[in-house]
Parts: structure tokens; sequence; C-alpha cells
């Protein structure tokens, strides 16, 4: 029998089939490799589980032939779900090792590690790693001189091996979307389109003061797919599924505009007809030529991710974004003017940074989508302390505890702050405004629960009330927000 692998995908705490729930790409793709060396892989994406351990008992069963359990984690409520799946693992089948990876185990990787219920970490890109990691323990070979592994001496001391070349893109297998029920994947986050996502290029050379990307362990190199892979993709999820829109999820798409020229025009020649959904800088979009817009937009890219994070000039500058909130003005103006449609996300509870810097912020928020109604805002986001990065010792300094165990990361969720540089109630309340602020725009709540009369008609009446509170920075009686946050952590909604 060929060794056998499961990987686990564990719940983040926002996961609606059909509105959140992305395609895994994470495990995806440490699973195609595998599958192209004849090993059998199990995908368990607890996000589309009801009830997660008869599942997973049932693919342990005996656990024999299962080679590595593997897990992979952001920082957040995943870590929590991802204990929880390798604890049943631990008592079940104790001799199967348990291996994280993704963002978390990368940039903590000595922390990961020595967490009792974690036998190996994968830091960085794991395809190759972890190739060889399962195909050595499936011959009984030694695996401690594998490039990005992580483990336990039989002394207890903690190694971590300096981590491999970067993979080269077009070189990896096709992604075995056969291990998924695709369908559940389908969302309508492109302006309630059918779409699915999925990743064309890797890496980001920008130094934004609070990214991830900016921790040593992370390789933010920027490299792509060919044009030609990129459109094949493309092509075969259309045809495959029944899509008329793919978004695209690379922290930076628009890495080389030469290269992003030659995936617009293969999409043209090929007679292609999709909506596109990419990511952007707002320095980008003002640099643009009007003739590369064009191009784009013909090319059927017509939503477009633009981090802003901030309203006021002075975080934009000490977050590094190298942008004002007029450039930004300037950019949903030259949108418009295209018929590119902005999807722009913010961010708040900085070190350093005042309650008058985050009502700008919603005050910029609202400014958008006056500018051009079409536009779309991201509810304001709670900034998460990352270890590496320039924010994070002044987060530090500022009042932060570093969580020093996985348990206590696992605690980190979206929609609270760890703003200790706050008071109690202004920490309140950017809680509260990470959930109120998903109505500024009026679309993005309509868009995932818009088909029912009555709730797109509630929609509306908050979206209007949360207009005016933000249009006068009246925040007195904020009910609603209090009991969407109280639903939610109630796991009604």
């Amino acid at each position: 029998m060929p060794p056998r692998v499961i990987l686990f995908y564990p719940r983040t705490g926002w996961d609606t089939v059909g509105v959140t729930a992305s395609l895994p790409l994470s495990v995806l793709y440490v699973a195609a490799p595998l599958v192209r060396a004849g090993m059998d892989v199990r995908i368990l994406d607890e996000r589309l589980l009801k009830d997660t351990e008869p599942v997973l008992l049932e693919a342990l069963g005996e656990g024999e032939d299962l080679v590595a359990f593997g897990v992979s984690a952001m920082t957040g409520l995943q870590i929590t779900h991802g204990l929880e799946a390798s604890r049943i693992v631990r008592r079940v089948a104790p001799g199967v090792p348990i291996v994280w990876g993704g963002v978390h185990p990368t940039i903590l990787g000595e922390q990961t590690l020595a967490h009792p219920l974690v036998d190996y970490v994968v830091r960085g890109e794991g395809e190759e790693s972890f190739l060889e990691f399962v195909s050595r323990r499936a011959r009984g070979e030694g695996v401690e001189d594998i490039p990005g592994l992580g483990f336990k001496t039989s002394s207890g001391e903690l190694v971590l091996n300096p981590q491999g070349a970067p993979v080269d893109l077009d070189s990896l297998p096709p992604l075995p979307y056969h291990l998924l029920d695709m369908p559940r994947y389908i969302t309508t986050k492109i302006l309630g389109e059918r779409d699915m996502i999925i990743m064309a290029s890797r890496g980001c050379p920008h130094k934004c003061a609070y990214c991830y990307q900016q921790n040593p362990n992370v390789n933010n190199r920027w490299r792509s797919y060919s044009p030609e892979k990129v459109v094949d993709l493309i092509q075969e999820l259309q045809e495959a599924y029944d899509l008329n829109a793919i978004n695209i999820q690379d922290d930076l798409f628009f890495g080389s505009r030469a290269w992003v020229t030659r995936v617009c025009e293969e999409i043209l020649r090929r007679g292609i007809r999709m909506t596109f959904r990419a990511d952007c800088r707002v320095d980008y979009i003002n640099a643009f030529p009007d003739e590369f817009l064009d191009l784009v937009r013909r090319a059927g890219i017509q939503t477009l991710y633009v981090g802003v994070e901030s309203g006021s000039d002075r975080v934009l500058e000490m977050i590094r974004k190298n942008i004002t909130a007029e450039d930004v003005r300037k950019a949903v103006k030259k949108l418009k003017r295209h018929g590119i449609i902005p999807q722009m996300s913010f961010m708040a509870g900085f070190p350093g940074e005042t309650m008058e810097d985050v009502y700008k912020t919603l005050r910029l928020m609202l400014e958008v989508v006056e500018i051009y109604p079409e536009a779309r805002t991201s509810n304001l986001q709670l900034y998460t302390p990352y270890p590496g990065t320039e924010l994070w010792d002044k987060a530090v300094e500022s009042g932060l505890e570093p969580p020093s165990s996985l348990e206590e990361w696992g605690e980190t969720h979206w929609n609270r702050t760890q703003a200790m540089w706050f008071g109690p109630k202004e920490r309140d309340f950017l809680e509260l405004a990470s959930y109120f602020s998903f109505f500024i725009d009026g679309k993005t709540v309509a868009s995932w629960y818009g088909a029912n009369p009555f709730l797109r008609f509630l929609n509306f009446v908050y979206t209007t009330l949360v207009r005016f509170r933000v249009r006068h920075s009246f925040y007195r009686f904020i009910f609603l927000g209090r009991v969407i946050r109280w639903l939610k952590a109630k796991g009604i909604i």
C-alpha cells in the first residue's frame, strides 16, 4: 500500500460555505507533490465539517501506513483548532508524527516546535521539504538534514534547519483538486459572481511595517507562474466548475507590469470572458498609464483589492505605506474613470495610533464609497503584531505582552484587539468598529445574504445608520454592533 498522509486545515473563525470558505491553497500545494509521487493523500478541511472528531477518527483508522499528520496554521484561531485535532491524533495514533506548517510555524518555528503536540515543523514553502520528509519516513530513513525542517533531538533539543531555495512555481505539479469537494468552494466574493481563488505569484518586496512578510523567515522575493500557466489554470477551473469569475489571491499580483500585460494579452488572445479580482497598491495605480489600465479592464480584471490601511497621513507614514490619504482619493477617481472597482482594506489598532487617527480612517472609508459608489471597503481590521516586523518592538514597548505559547497565540482573533496602548473603552470601540464597519460600503454584507429581501432591507437601514455615525463621528449607543459581536461569539453567525 502507498504511504498515507492526512493534511488538516483548521477552522479560522469566519467560515461560511459559499461566502468566506475559499479553497485551502496551503494544503493543496503541499498535497500536489505527494500525489504525483503516488502517495495516498487525504485533505480534511475543518471549515466544512460539522463535527470534526468522528471524521478525523475515520480518516486515522488504526494509524497503519499513516506516515504523517500535517497541520496548516495561520496565527489566530487556526492554532486552537489545530491543537484540538493534534490532541486527537496523539491519543488515537501516538506513533504518527504531527507536522505543523504555514505562516505561524514559519515566523515562530521554535515556539511552535516546543509544544508537546508538535513533533516537526516545516518553515517557509513546504512543497519540497514535506515531500522529502514523507518519502524518507516511508523508507525508514533519517530526516535531520531536510531544508526548512524543525525537529526535536532525542535529548529534547529544538533544531531548525535553514530553509531551501525558493520554489520555481512552474515546476510544481498540478493542484489535486480531486481531493476536495470543489463545488463547496464556489463563493460570491467578486460582485456576486461564481468564483474560486487561485495563486499566480508569490512574495512581496515592499516593507510595510506591520506585515508578516517582513519576518526574516519569510521568503518575500516576488516570483510568478508563466502567463500561459496562469491562463491554463483559469480555463481549467472555468470549464470544470462553470465559473464566471476568478479571485487571484496573491500578495502582489502587479509585481511586474510586463508580466501582467502578458497575462492580460493571453486572456484576450484565448477569448476568455470572465471577471477577475487581483490585489494592487495605491501608488501603483497612480503610476499606471491609462492604456495599461484599459488593457487590464478589457481582460476582465474588474476589481482590485487595495491595501490602504489608514486614513491618517501620520499613521500611513509610520507603517511605511508610502502613500497619503489624498493619494487614495486620487486612485479611487482614476479607477472610476476606467470602470475598475476598488475593494479597499483598512486597519486600526497600531501602536502610536490615536482615536482621532481611527476616526480619520473610518471617514476615509466613507469617502471612498462617496467618490465611487460601486467601490467596496473591508471592515476595520484589527492590527495583529507579528514578531520580526518593524512594529513588533514598538508594540511590546507600548504594552503588548507577547504570547508565550501556542495556546495564547490561538486567542489572537481577527476581531479581538491586542492594542494595550489604548484604554478599555477605546479597545471596546475598536472591536465594535470591526463589526459595524462591514456595513459602510452597503454592499459587502448584502452580497453575502442579499437573496433574502428582509435581510437586504435590514442591510440598507443599518448601512444608513453607520454612514451617519461615521459622517458625524457619532459613536454612542452602538447597540447593533454589540449584538453582532455577541452572535458571533456564540457561533450563531
